[in-house]
């Protein structure tokens, strides 16, 4: 295959339907989970969940040997579960399939792009002050143990980045809301959410994070911190982006923010970059962390950003920052210091 000739072989292999890949697995379709927009499979490899979208398929396994492992598109697909282990072999392996329909009824595909088009609603807010502290406070702190302090304050800011879901559909969720920064009235454009009990959801097809419908990255992003600010910290989960804001130091904040994607995609929105000198990209420590932080730096480099991008990478046995900040919240305050004072000496507070 020539170099010329990959890009869109490789779109035409992405674009194989994941249903077609599920005979090796033994699959049987779960008739009982399964609704618009998302089929649930019972495989060899654990419950396997797979989301149609407009130009794009998600696919998550949730139990078994496999739980947890995700992914966009066939290559991920056959290279996560074994059937292929580079995109090299994957794109072998899928020569075959390239050219088939998806096996679903046109019916359910029709309503997912329709869902997938609804305008964006805010979840509404808890309108009692107290209550919706009360409501972070438990989660936060409680759980997360992040400083209630901080808390406080995030969730009494104008335009708060924080606040407590409501209602039957967001009662369980933490709100994290996507505003457009550069727009003094900071117009709310999607939200990320947050499962906050200890059992599995019993909505959003089972996501513990999942985006509200509508939420349009194209027009804004999540974020901590002032716009704009000379040094952009990118990270997956808004918990991760709080873990981080935590440890630093007021004088840091001063001139920082700290940006959370939500999960794989990233935000296209106008001036998302505008004023960044110095862009540290601080995803988890796997491999969709990694690629998201090599995402960070193609994006930069696309809106004409020309700095170095530092990798600020969890200490291991931790996979993302919130698990470092709940087992020694001074090893994040050390972390975080040496990424943005890499020429200083940084001690461990006692």
């Amino acid at each position: 295959m020539s170099t010329t000739e990959k890009p869109d072989a490789y779109a035409a292999y992405r674009a194989i339907p994941i249903e077609s890949l599920l005979t090796p697995f033994a699959a049987r379709r779960d008739p009982h989970q399964s609704r618009a927009g998302s089929e649930y499979y019972h495989t060899s490899l654990g419950k396997l969940q797979v989301t149609t979208l407009p130009g794009a398929q998600l696919f998550r396994f949730w139990s078994g040997s496999h739980a947890g492992v995700g992914g966009r598109g066939a290559i991920d697909f056959v290279i996560k579960t074994g059937l292929a282990h580079d995109l090299r072999s994957a794109s072998d392996y899928l020569q075959a399939y390239v050219g088939q329909a998806p096996q679903r009824p046109p019916s359910l595909i029709g309503r997912a792009q329709a869902a997938a088009k609804k305008p964006y609603q805010a979840p509404r807010p808890i309108y009692n002050a107290a209550e919706n502290q009360r409501v972070l406070a438990a989660y936060l702190c409680g759980q997360r143990k992040l400083p209630t302090n901080l808390i406080q304050e995030l969730g009494q800011e104008p335009h708060a980045p924080i606040r407590a879901g409501y209602g039957t559909v967001y009662g369980h969720y933490i709100v994290f809301p996507l505003r457009d920064h550069t727009d003094p009235g900071k117009r709310e454009v999607g939200a990320i959410l947050r499962w906050q009990d200890d059992g599995p959801p019993t909505i959003f097809d089972g996501q513990k994070a999942p985006k509200v419908a509508g939420t349009d990255s194209s027009k804004g992003w999540w974020q901590v911190g002032p716009y704009p600010a000379s040094t952009l910290i990118v990270v997956e989960a808004p918990i991760d982006a709080v873990s981080l804001w935590a440890a630093m130091k007021p004088a840091d904040r001063a001139t920082t923010r700290i940006l959370a994607t939500g999960g794989t995609g990233f935000p296209t929105a106008p001036g998302l970059f505008t004023g960044v000198e110095r862009l540290i990209a601080a995803q988890d420590r796997d491999a969709e962390g990694c690629q998201q932080a090599q995402t960070t730096a193609a994006r930069a480099q696309a809106a004409g950003l020309a700095v170095p991008v530092i990798r600020l990478e969890p200490p291991k046995p931790a996979k993302d920052w919130n698990e470092v900040w709940m087992a020694s919240p001074d090893v994040v305050r050390r972390a975080v210091q040496q990424a943005l004072h890499p020429d200083r000496e940084h001690a461990l507070s006692r």
